[in-house]
């Protein structure tokens, strides 16, 4: 399943809102909460639990995106204390699709969620062809 972190406190900003083409309909069920929200994502984890998901897709918007960054870390930590049944990868956003100053480099990029994701999360990132440690 895709799982988005995109989201900040308060109508009207990080995307409740805040951005024409993302507009909410409905508020959600917590409310505009904040991706970040420990507590929030353990109520993620219960959910997807009961509903028999064991792997999330993580969008992630760059090395410079740091709200987003320590909200996708945040579902990294959480999950790794408290369900480590439940497997994660990251998705690259194409966060550089208009040309701005930040190119791409794919080495820099890379580099970065190895260190800041799979070294410390190895237990919990989703590997294919391969047994997962814990199961």
């Amino acid at each position: 399943m895709f799982y988005y972190p995109w989201y900040t406190g308060g109508n009207g900003t990080g995307h409740w809102n805040g951005i024409k083409e993302w507009t909410v309909v409905d508020a959600p069920i917590f409310g505009y909460y904040d991706s970040g929200n420990e507590s929030i994502i353990k109520q993620h984890i219960d959910w997807f639990e009961e509903l028999g998901i064991d792997f999330l897709i993580i969008s992630w918007w760059g090395i410079h995106n740091v709200g987003i960054d320590r909200a996708v870390d945040a579902v990294f930590r959480t999950v790794n204390i408290t369900a480590p049944w439940l497997n994660l990868t990251i998705m690259i956003e194409p966060f550089n699709e208009a040309g701005g100053p930040e190119a791409y480099n794919f080495t820099e990029i890379f580099s970065y969620i190895y260190h800041a994701y799979y070294t410390r999360y190895q237990q919990i990132w989703m590997k294919l062809d391969s047994q997962l440690p814990h199961q």
